[in-house]
């Protein structure tokens, strides 16, 4: 639907411009419609109408029929600067002219698979600057990017980023290990061992193992397993393995298996290694390992692991370590674990756990203090029965 709705628009230019350079205001229908004849439009006139279209609108327009595609073919013989100052490329011969020794052209759209050959001097000629930026679209290639810039649009890709700068526009990358990638529109780097790189709209990085990474406004990072990653206004990882990753803006990370892990106004799937710090309201749905700092926030369930926490709520305590440092934890459906906390003010608590107190702990009663399920420490444990309900 959008594609012949490009169609449209094209169309439209093209027959406004014939009609308004050659139809005189006093002249009729049948003028308008004699002057609209294709055969009759002077070819540079055709290039003054073609010049302010995109080359995707060009596409559509040659597809119309035969005569519009002639009229397109004819337009792109020769090799002219598109709005964005690019010169397009549609066969090997424009490419020799485009690249020729003296060649006025420094920015190159190619529109066509590259051999070798082509690809080296392409390589080159950005090695060289003596080419700037080139676009790379239908099936166009290029092993290295290693200076320049290039933009690599769907059905397109680079194989390694080692310097430069690369827009991944609907393309692939395999691997950027220097330089900085730019990846939106559902393009997609496999691995970021060096470098760094931004992702947004759709765009997706599988691996990162290395550089930095900033993913914004729906941009995806699989795993994080080394380097930083970053995730701000709606971007999302999906495991961290190891390295270091932040989040905030209502970001999100599946699973942290590792490294360590910041987070403001966002949440965490789950947790069962690694650090993370969590603040201003954000949240982590359990945590089975691995420590979790939370000021602020919630967690859903800890059934191992550690958990220090300030102004938290718990909604489930099955096993691990929480360490309460104010009176603004929050401690529900509390069954099994180890907790501490500072003052018998500092924690409100709910169980239905029977316990016995001795001394400074609180712990499952008919068990020994050294193998209860059930362990909370406070210099006035008795003075917490009250405070916390629990049932004994």
């Amino acid at each position: 639907m959008r594609k012949w709705f490009r169609v449209a628009i094209a169309v439209g230019v093209v027959t406004v411009g014939v009609i308004g350079v050659h139809t005189p205001a006093s002249a009729g229908k049948g003028s308008a419609e004699r002057m609209t004849n294709l055969h009759e439009v002077p070819s540079d006139l055709w290039k003054e109408m073609l010049s302010p279209i995109s080359e995707a609108d060009l596409a559509c327009l040659a597809q119309i029929d035969k005569r519009f595609y002639a009229v397109v073919a004819g337009y792109r013989g020769e090799l002219r600067r598109d709005a964005k100052g690019v010169v397009h490329v549609h066969t090997a011969g424009q490419f020799e002219r485009a690249l020729q020794s003296g060649s006025w052209v420094d920015q190159l759209g190619v529109h066509f698979p590259l051999n070798e050959e082509e690809q080296t001097k392409i390589t080159n000629a950005l090695k060289e600057q003596t080419l700037i930026y080139a676009e790379l679209y239908n099936g166009a290639t290029l092993p290295t990017v290693a200076h320049g810039q290039v933009s690599v649009y769907p059905g397109c890709s680079v194989t390694t980023v080692t310097d430069g700068r690369v827009n991944v526009r609907g393309g692939t990358v395999t691997t950027v290990a220097g330089g900085f990638a730019n990846v939106c529109r559902g393009g997609t780097i496999t691995t970021l061992s060096g470098g760094s790189a931004c992702i947004r709209g759709s765009g997706m990085v599988t691996t990162v193992n290395g550089g930095s990474v900033f993913a914004v406004d729906g941009g995806m990072i699989t795993t994080v397993s080394s380097g930083v990653a970053r995730a701000d206004m709606g971007g999302t990882i999906t495991t961290v393995s190891g390295g270091t990753a932040s989040l905030c803006g209502g970001s999100t990370i599946g699973e942290v298996t590792g490294g360590t892990v910041c987070c403001e106004k966002s949440s965490v799937g789950s947790v069962s290694g690694g650090e993370v710090y969590c603040r201003h309201q954000s949240s982590v749905g359990s945590i089975t390992g691995g420590e979790v700092t939370c000021r602020d926030g919630s967690v859903g369930s800890i059934t191992g692991g550690g958990l220090k926490c300030w102004d938290t709520s718990v909604d489930s305590v099955d096993g691990g370590t929480v360490k309460c440092m104010n009176n603004g934890v929050k401690l529900k459906n509390v069954l099994a674990g180890r907790i501490t906390c500072n003052s018998p003010d500092n924690l409100t608590l709910e169980s239905d756990v029977p316990f016995t107190a001795q001394g400074h702990l609180l712990h499952t009663a008919g068990m020994d203090p050294d193998s209860a399920t059930l362990i909370i420490e406070c210099w006035d444990a008795k003075r917490l029965l009250p405070i916390c309900q629990l049932k004994s």
